[in-house]
């Protein structure tokens, strides 16, 4: 009874469709927002991930 593997456009709900890679003006490097963000939430800290900010 071994059913067939789940399609790979079926990822776990830990990656959301949100993670984009943003550009950062100042230095032109392709830092990957919501990467970090949402996997060490804390309270009043979502600009955490933001260097520099």
């Amino acid at each position: 009874m071994s059913r067939p593997l789940p399609p790979v456009e079926c990822r776990p709900a830990r990656w959301p469709p949100v993670v984009v890679p943003q550009v950062n003006p100042r230095t032109g490097t392709v830092t990957m927002a919501e990467r970090i963000a949402p996997m060490r939430e804390r309270p009043g800290g979502r600009h955490d991930g933001r260097r520099g900010e």
